[in-house]
C-alpha cells in the first residue's frame, strides 16, 4: 500500500506544480520547490529513508573529484568525459546552479566571498555525500546512480567558481583538476554570451582583495582588458592557494584538444577512474564527432580545431588589449602563445 501511494504521489506532484506555478507567489513557489516537489530524476533521491541509508552505508569511493575552472573554459566538455566514466557519479555545477536558481544575491557564476552562501553549503553537502537531489540539468546521467553499484563508484563534480577552492580543499579534501584556457578564447566566449558588463573586478572581488590588486582600475575602459586581467589574477591566486596541496592538477584546455586520448587517460588516472575501451570511445565521440553541435553549451567538438579557434575570432586590436592585461600580472601560462 505504501509503495502504491508513493508512486501515485510522485506522479501527481509535477502536475500539481504546473497547475499552481502561475498563480502562486514566488516565496511559496520557492518553498514548494525546496520541500514538496521532486528535484531529482533519480527516483530514490526523493525518499528520505533511502537517502539516509545511502549517507550512512552506501558511500561511494573516496576521494571525490572536482573539475574547477572559470566559466567558458571547456569544463562542461571535460566534465562530461570524466563524469561519463563507467565508475563515475557526475554532477554538473551543483553549487553554481543551486545558487543562481534560488536568486542568489550576486547573480554571478563566479565571485569571491567571506563565507560560502547558504546555497553553496547546502549543495556541497548533498554533492559530497553523493545525494543527487538536483534537477536533470545537474544530474546529467541519472542512469549512473543505481544503488546496487554505488559503493564502487566515485563522485565527480564540475564547478565554475574558482573562489571556492580553499573552502573545498579545507572541508572536503577532493582531488582538484583545475582547467585553464587561453585568455583570448575565454574572453571571446564571455563576449559572445553577452557576459561583457562593466566593473569586472568590482563585481567579483571583495574590497580587501581589490586593495591588494595592482592597477586594476586601469582596465576599466575595456571589457577585453578587464576580463583578461581578472583571468590572470584568478589563475595566480588559484596556484598560490593550491601550493602544497598534493591532490591538485593544473590542465590546459589546448593540450587536451591536441592529444585527447593520452591527456584524458592521464586525467582518468589522476582522478582514480577506470580507463577502458568504453572510456576511450567516449573521448573519441566527444573530440572527433561526425557532426559538431554548434550550440553554445555543447560538449561535442572537433578538438583539433578548437585549440586555436580563437585566432580567427578575435581581432588584432582586441588581442593586444587582452595580451597586455593578461601579462601585466605575470601569470605562468600563455606568455608566448599569441
Amino acid at each position: 500500500m505504501v509503495l502504491y501511494f508513493s508512486v501515485f504521489w510522485l506522479s501527481c506532484r509535477p502536475v500539481l506544480y504546473i497547475m499552481l506555478r502561475d498563480i502562486t507567489p514566488k516565496p511559496v513557489r520557492l518553498f514548494a520547490a525546496k520541500h514538496i516537489f521532486p528535484k531529482s530524476p533519480v527516483i530514490w533521491a526523493n525518499f528520505r529513508p533511502i537517502v539516509q541509508l545511502c549517507t550512512n552505508r552506501l558511500k561511494p569511493q573516496e576521494p571525490p573529484v572536482v573539475i574547477l575552472s572559470l566559466p567558458r573554459s571547456g569544463s562542461s566538455w571535460v566534465g562530461e568525459i570524466l563524469g561519463g566514466a563507467g565508475d563515475a557519479l557526475y554532477l554538473r555545477e551543483p553549487l553554481t546552479q543551486t545558487y543562481l536558481r534560488s536568486g542568489g544575491e550576486k547573480k554571478l557564476s563566479f565571485f569571491e566571498f567571506d563565507g560560502p552562501p547558504w546555497e553553496y553549503e547546502k549543495a556541497a553537502d548533498l554533492s559530497f555525500r553523493a545525494i543527487p537531489q538536483f534537477s536533470k540539468g545537474i544530474v546529467r546521467f541519472p542512469e549512473q546512480w543505481g544503488l546496487n553499484c554505488r559503493t564502487r563508484k566515485k563522485t565527480v563534480i564540475k564547478e565554475v567558481n574558482p573562489f571556492v577552492l580553499p573552502w573545498l580543499m579545507q572541508k572536503y579534501q577532493p582531488r582538484i583538476i583545475y582547467l585553464v584556457r587561453h585568455p583570448a578564447s575565454t574572453a571571446h566566449s564571455f563576449h559572445k554570451m553577452g557576459w561583457d558588463g562593466r566593473n569586472q573586478f568590482e563585481r567579483r572581488f571583495l574590497d580587501r582583495s581589490l586593495a591588494e590588486i595592482n592597477d586594476y582600475q586601469r582596465w576599466a575602459g575595456s571589457f577585453w582588458s578587464a576580463h583578461a586581467a581578472v583571468q590572470s589574477v584568478v589563475l595566480k591566486r588559484v596556484l598560490e592557494q593550491a601550493k602544497g596541496y598534493e591532490s591538485f592538477k593544473l590542465v590546459q584546455y589546448e593540450n587536451l584538444c591536441k592529444d585527447p586520448i593520452n591527456e584524458f587517460r592521464s586525467l582518468y588516472d589522476f582522478a582514480g577512474l577506470k580507463w577502458d575501451e568504453a572510456a576511450e570511445d567516449l573521448v573519441v565521440k566527444k573530440t572527433q564527432p561526425s557532426q559538431v553541435d554548434k550550440h553554445s553549451f555543447s560538449t561535442q567538438r572537433n578538438s583539433a580545431v578548437e585549440a586555436e579557434k580563437w585566432r580567427k575570432l578575435v581581432s588584432a586590436d582586441k588581442l593586444e588589449l587582452i595580451k597586455e592585461a593578461w601579462l601585466w600580472y605575470d601569470p605562468p601560462l600563455y606568455r608566448d602563445e599569441w
